[in-house]
């Protein structure tokens, strides 16, 4: 996805929204991926990190 988007140094940014995140943290949403800032979870159940951090699985196969 990295490579697709144009490397990891500018990844982030293309597919942050426009809208949601704390700091100016906001992207361009150049792909129309729109990753929202939802923050994690723990083994508990507790959500943490909301405005800050999006994040995802990736499954590679076996």
């Amino acid at each position: 996805m990295f490579t697709a988007v144009g490397g990891s140094s500018v990844a982030g940014t293309k597919l942050k929204s426009t809208s949601g995140w704390n700091s100016n943290g906001n992207g361009t949403d150049a792909f129309s991926f729109s990753a929202l800032p939802a923050g994690g979870s723990n083994d508990w159940g507790d959500f943490n990190f909301e405005g800050f951090n999006a994040y995802f699985w990736f499954y590679l196969g076996s």
